[in-house]
């Protein structure tokens, strides 16, 4: 139980983590499209060309972005391998619990037999001895 809850906690660093790397690209991004628009204008009224304009976006807040998109995507689909094996493992428990529960139910009829059955053999001893 320690172990699992040392694991969730890394995981939640691990997450908290990604955000924080998350909120500094976007904020580094929101700033560079500042800049890359202030560029942009300026080349527009240098050279009023759509194809000069098209060339000046960042590749860099682009690449950063995609990065971003591939940590958050391994990280969703990490969890979502983990909530898949907790269900499995959940449901073979539950498979367990239900045998163990039979299995008690069977012991209790055999013991309640055998019960039934020592003391309608005293009741015999009993009878047999007062004769």
């Amino acid at each position: 139980e320690n172990v699992r809850s040392f694991s969730n906690m890394s995981k939640v660093a691990h997450l908290q983590e990604i955000l924080h790397e998350a909120s500094q690209i976007l904020a580094s991004s929101a700033s560079k499209k500042r800049i890359t628009e202030e560029s942009e204008n300026s080349l527009e009224d240098t050279h009023h060309s759509k194809d000069s304009r098209e060339n000046v976006s960042s590749p860099l807040a682009f690449g950063m972005r995609d990065t971003l998109l591939v940590k958050c995507r391994d990280a969703i689909e990490t969890l979502h391998m983990e909530i898949e094996d907790e269900k499995r493992a959940r449901r073979e428990a539950e498979t367990q619990l239900y045998d163990k529960e039979r299995e008690i139910a069977v012991l209790s009829d055999h013991l309640k037999d055998r019960d039934f059955s020592i003391e309608k053999l005293r009741a015999d001893v009993d009878r047999f001895v007062m004769e």
